[in-house]
């Protein structure tokens, strides 16, 4: 045998043992919060509201309009920009971004090749302009916010908490 099992471990060593690990633990929980708090990049929401640009394959400017349950309406310019007439959508669809893309599912009969879903490569997002690209080989389209809608989550670091209660003699 290589490594006789003739001596036993102290209690120092396991407790050395044991506390390595639960600092290792500590540590690696430590940097993933780090990461997740303050280097991430944006969330989800910086897309919420509606977004105004050229589509080259539309041959005309486009609106799109993120919505918070994940759906989004695409309008033509002449339908957005016509006040007297009631407003008709292009399109309705859902949407879902994940990291680096955006993902739009269309109505299977929307599109002329039947394709239903069109992957687009986030390239850079401020909270007034998105630069986005169709899939990997196309050129960059530039979309700048014209509303943004506002997520209706409490904040909870400023809700009133109860108070304590005191002897009232």
């Amino acid at each position: 045998m290589l490594f006789p099992f003739t001596r036993s471990w102290t209690r120092q060593q396991k407790w050395l043992i044991i506390g390595g690990v639960v600092s290792a633990f500590a540590i690696c929980g430590a940097c993933i919060y780090g990461y997740e708090r303050y280097y991430r990049g944006p969330g989800q929401e910086m897309l919420y509201g509606t977004w105004h640009g050229t589509l080259d394959w539309h041959g005309s400017d486009a609106y799109f309009q993120f919505s918070a349950d994940h759906t989004f309406s695409l309008w033509d310019r002449a339908w957005f920009e016509d006040a007297d007439k009631n407003p008709e959508f292009v399109t309705k669809g859902r949407w879902h971004a994940g990291g680096r893309f955006l993902y739009l599912r269309y109505p299977p009969d929307f599109r002329p090749d039947g394709r239903v879903l069109e992957f687009w490569h986030i390239e850079d997002i401020s909270p007034q302009e998105l630069r986005m690209r169709y899939w990997h080989d196309g050129g960059t389209h530039v979309f700048h916010r014209i509303d943004s809608v506002t997520t209706r989550a409490s904040n909870h670091a400023m809700e009133r908490t109860a108070d304590r209660s005191a002897n009232h003699f």
